[in-house]
């Protein structure tokens, strides 16, 4: 069993290494049997707003369409989903460029 924690096991300081093991990600992370990512602590919304989320498994059309399409802000509970979302959303692990490559295969 190999454990990968891409912010320890590549020097960030080391230019070529870290652009031999981003180049490498792509495999580590479609032959990944489980991902796990830190998105910071969690605040009084992002709790009840993770076990929305989970609710929906990978189908994240569904999601996106149960935001948009039902009244969900007009509820008190959703209005902590949503500030939730939004929280989590806001997270300074959502800059990083190759994120989306990450989620994507994983």
């Amino acid at each position: 069993r190999t454990l990968w924690v891409d912010a320890i096991c590549i020097n960030q300081d080391d230019m070529k290494e870290r652009n031999h093991q981003v180049s490498r990600m792509g495999s580590i992370y479609s032959q990944a049997e489980k991902v796990v990512a830190w998105l910071g602590l969690s605040d009084e919304f992002t709790v009840e707003a993770l076990g929305f989320l989970q609710s929906f498994g990978p189908e994240t059309e569904s999601l996106t369409g149960f935001i948009f399409k039902t009244e969900l802000a007009d509820t008190e509970e959703g209005c902590r989903i949503l500030e939730g979302v939004r929280s989590i959303s806001l997270r300074p692990y959502w800059t990083r460029l190759w994120i989306i490559q990450e989620l994507q295969l994983a």
